[in-house]
């Protein structure tokens, strides 16, 4: 099953004196990560071929079980807090709104409170002036 093909390298052509001083060798990043990417493609699918069938199957199956049970865990979990942020807002948003309600009242009382000791206040002031004089 492996094919055997026959690649000439670059790097090992042999160049005389003469033509070594002409030429000036350039390399560019880009051409290099052509070349490794190739050849990490090439290696991936050599090991293809090495791995007998009933492995690569069985990782296949493996990994796909992997990948499924993972996305009905994650599927789950986010079930389950729609569930818990929903149920959450239903029932607490209700207890909010009476706890800010009640306190708003008490408030309110504590204003009153605070407007009849003036009054009082101005009108034990103004009676002990008008005994005053």
């Amino acid at each position: 099953m492996a094919y055997l093909e026959e690649v000439e390298d670059k790097d090992n052509v042999i160049i005389s004196d003469e033509e070594e001083e002409e030429e000036e060798y350039t390399s560019s990043d880009e051409e290099s990560d052509i070349d490794d990417d190739e050849e990490l493609l090439s290696r991936i699918m050599a090991l293809r071929d090495i791995v007998p069938p009933e492995t690569r199957a069985r990782i296949s199956n493996t990994a796909s079980s992997l990948f499924s049970k993972s996305f009905n865990l994650l599927r789950t979990i986010g079930n389950s807090a729609w569930i818990l942020v929903t149920a959450a807002s239903i029932l607490a948003l209700p207890v909010v709104l009476e706890i800010e309600r009640e306190q708003s009242a008490i408030h309110q009382e504590n204003e009153k409170a605070q407007q009849q000791q003036l009054r009082q206040h101005q009108l034990l002031s103004r009676a002990i002036d008008d005994e005053e004089e």
